[in-house]
């Protein structure tokens, strides 16, 4: 019998210190983690203290970047080494393993980085899972709008964590700034504006996309906006002519030829073409028409065009340059700043 109370007693004591250590590990892993909302609304676990990032994502990138934390970077996205924004605030970041885009990931390769976090644009929701799988935690981020990009930005901000997210306030800050700025304005007009895609003058934005946001920002009123989606359209001559629209603004790097556009007899007698109302987006660095924390700076531009009694092209000018110092770190010439401004 006293044998038997004595393995009874052995085992609770057992049992007992096992709680206490599983209680403990659950202390331990508590306190090193946290715990956010992703803009999927999905709740991940991320550990507390992150100092390996993966990013298949321009936006995110140059957010990072922006927030001070180029360092913490493992991987990037593809053909990053065309990016003149990196190649003049982050060379470093060049050498980088290249680990996909906003369409597809090598899993592989990002499974061998060792990374605290990836983090991902929605439209690859689809590879979460396979991610995961790999070990791989994820945050999904979807800047689909000028709200969503703040949000993106605070997100970013408080996963860096520390400067990042003092980084990321100041940023939020400056962006609101600048909106203000332009809502203080006394518009006497709202223009009609119509907006090309990269691959041709023929295919403009939809009502629900970022560019279509951009333009309501600045004190005009986009002409296809009548088209739902948040895609890309194709359109015809005839449709853009028949919204004759006042101002025609293109992106940078468009595939197409500005003198493709001008000649084309359907559009010669649109109000923007008659009044040379055509326009390139900024800059030589990076296009000011993408979500990125530079867009900003597009918004600032277009109210500059559309509104030109308004805010001078000098104020544009001064204002990006003092936004490249205060977050990149760069120096940026008139002629980095370039097409369109002058």
């Amino acid at each position: 019998m006293k044998k038997a109370i004595s393995l009874i007693l052995s085992l609770t004591i057992i049992i007992c210190t096992g709680c206490r250590n599983n209680s403990s590990n659950t202390d331990n892993f508590e306190a090193n983690t946290v715990k956010i909302v992703d803009q999927a609304n999905r709740t991940v676990v991320l550990p507390k203290n992150i100092n390996r990032v993966i990013s298949c994502y321009y936006t995110v990138t140059s957010t990072i970047i922006a927030l001070g934390q180029k360092d913490k970077l493992v991987g990037i996205e593809m053909n990053a080494n065309k990016r003149k924004i990196y190649q003049k605030s982050a060379p470093e970041l060049l050498d980088l393993p290249s680990i996909g885009n906003s369409k597809t990931i090598n899993i592989e390769t990002c499974a061998s980085l060792n990374s605290d976090v990836i983090i991902i644009p929605d439209r690859l929701t689809n590879m979460i899972d396979q991610l995961e799988l790999a070990g791989l935690n994820v945050v999904v981020v979807s800047p689909e709008d000028d709200s969503k990009l703040l949000e993106m930005f605070d997100l970013l901000g408080n996963i860096l964590a520390g400067t990042a997210a003092d980084t990321s306030k100041k940023l939020i800050s400056y962006y609101k700034e600048q909106l203000n700025f332009i809502n203080s304005l006394n518009f006497n007009t709202i223009p009609s504006v119509y907006i090309t895609g990269n691959s041709s003058y023929l295919t403009t934005a939809s009502s629900d996309m970022f560019q279509t946001r951009l333009i309501s920002l600045s004190g005009g009123k986009s002409v296809s906006n009548e088209l739902q989606g948040e895609y890309w359209v194709n359109v015809t001559s005839e449709q853009v002519a028949l919204w004759n629209p006042e101002f025609i603004f293109m992106p940078n790097g468009k595939s197409f030829a500005e003198s493709d556009l001008k000649s084309d007899v359907g559009l010669k007698n649109t109000t923007a073409l008659k009044n040379y109302n055509v326009y390139e987006f900024p800059s030589d660095i990076e296009s000011w028409d993408y979500p990125t924390p530079s867009v900003i700076l597009g918004v600032l531009w277009l109210t500059s065009k559309l509104h030109e009694d308004l805010i001078s092209s000098q104020s544009v000018i001064d204002k990006a340059k003092c936004f490249y110092k205060t977050f990149y770190n760069i120096d940026v010439a008139d002629e980095e700043i370039g097409y369109g401004i002058e």
